[in-house]
């Protein structure tokens, strides 16, 4: 098998030999669980060809070639072609012209911002809709008031109607956003997706402690925790560091490259990204001179939870159990 003969595989069969199934299709397109991680939400969709694919949740795609390359842990194409022609034999061979066949590298955001504003607690007398959501979380809104904004947007296949929700910035100027469609409040990315890092703006203190988190709530989530402490302290002297997704680690070491912290809380959650994230960043703190904590013995799950829940269990979820 050649690099033509694999990229006329279609992604579609690929993957069910895999053992993995389409999630939704929208707009003709197959929407999977990301073959490679853990996650609750489809993020990664293939072109409407299927022959090439795009991962929301970590901002990259390609081919077959890239997709055998990061499921397999595979070093050269040689070791890819070998993979594919094993899960695939040559029954599924169909050849197609080099011309035929467009890479998806980058795909434009689906959700586009509108506008961005301060977050608004209260409406009129009574409180928004947003606030009474983080508050039945055990989230105080005045707590996390820095670092949430009220978010207008709209999405790329039907501009005439707009959405509002709550959302924190992230680093390439897009929002990871919570807002209610009528079933229940879901997650998006509005704008390009990446890591949320919010440096401590009191002098002398930025590089000080770092708090890493995987997404949103659970920043929230410390940020209430501490300032309902005794001894709390000021939000302002420390930094943050928010994945908003475990597909973002690479994306999170890069960054940290370029800074330096006396010590590092490493806030993870239970299911297997969490898990992976947590090692990453070992791995990688292991090679500076930095002193890292983890807190999961913190919010341990009760023994009795479900595997199902266990995969979800974070320190948002203890902290309501707590406080309920």
């Amino acid at each position: 098998m050649n690099v033509s003969e694999a990229k006329s595989i279609l992604l579609d069969e690929f993957l069910q030999n895999l053992g993995f199934a389409c999630a939704k299709v929208s707009e003709g397109r197959k929407w999977y669980h990301a073959p490679y991680r853990e996650e609750n939400t489809p993020s990664f969709v293939l072109s409407h060809d299927r022959f090439a694919w795009y991962d929301h949740g970590e901002g990259r795609g390609g081919s077959i070639i890239e997709l055998a390359m990061r499921f397999g842990d595979l070093r050269n194409v040689s070791e890819v072609l070998s993979y594919i022609e094993r899960i695939m034999g040559n029954k599924h061979i169909m050849p197609i012209t080099k011309q035929e066949y467009k890479q998806i590298n980058q795909e434009s955001p689906f959700y586009e911002l509108i506008t961005v504003s301060n977050f608004h607690a209260y409406v009129g007398r009574g409180m928004s809709k947003e606030a009474q959501y983080l508050l039945s979380r055990c989230i105080s809104p005045d707590a996390i008031m820095p670092y949430i904004k009220d978010v207008k947007f709209n999405a790329r296949n039907d501009v005439k109607k707009s959405y509002t929700g709550f959302g924190i910035r992230n680093n390439e100027g897009g929002f990871e956003v919570r807002f209610d469609r009528g079933r229940g409040y879901e997650k998006v990315t509005v704008g390009t997706k990446a890591v949320s890092f919010f440096p401590s703006t009191v002098k002398g203190s930025a590089n000080g402690t770092l708090h890493i988190f995987e997404g949103m709530p659970d920043f929230y989530t410390y940020l209430t925790w501490n300032s309902k402490k005794q001894n709390s302290i000021n939000p302002a002297s420390q930094s943050y560091l928010i994945l908003n997704g475990t597909g973002m680690i690479n994306q999170a070491i890069k960054l940290l490259q370029d800074h330096h912290f006396a010590f590092v809380a490493i806030w993870s959650q239970y299911g297997k990204g969490g898990c992976q994230m947590e090692e990453a960043l070992l791995a990688y703190f292991s090679k500076i001179n930095c002193t890292v904590g983890t807190t999961k013995d913190m919010y341990a799950p009760p023994s009795d939870i479900l595997e199902d829940q266990l995969s979800k269990w974070d320190f948002n979820a203890w902290y309501v159990t707590q406080n309920s």
